[in-house]
């Protein structure tokens, strides 16, 4: 499996676009730290009349925003999934089919297909 190489999120979403910022190592004249911006990502729809809406294109970056959340949250059932199986100690096994589908999503997530 290789490693993933992608901006670890959170990411935030204002409207259509998407960002993750990161701390820059200084400190704004408040105390606060800052930030600058990592990436972004703006969801577009083209063509007149033949486009994504607004409605789509806010609801694809909100699913986009969720991504590293997404991600890490299918690494986390795996192992679990793996540890019951190790451990002897299963008694609810993910179906295979999700399990299929959990680590096509990962490898995808990691540039494979």
């Amino acid at each position: 499996m290789s490693e993933l190489k992608a901006t670890p999120g959170p990411y935030i979403r204002e409207g259509e676009t998407v960002y993750a910022l990161e701390h820059q190592g200084d400190f704004e004249k408040d105390g606060s730290p800052r930030m600058v911006n990592r990436f972004y990502c703006q969801v577009q729809g083209v063509g007149k009349n033949r486009g994504a809406g607004i409605e789509e294109r806010i609801a694809t970056a909100q699913l986009f925003a969720a991504s590293w959340e997404l991600f890490e949250a299918l690494e986390e059932l795996l192992r679990i999934d793996n540890a019951r199986e190790e451990s002897g100690l299963i008694i609810h096994r993910m179906p295979a089919h999700i399990r299929k589908k959990t680590h096509a999503a990962l490898a995808k997530a990691r540039g494979g297909e």
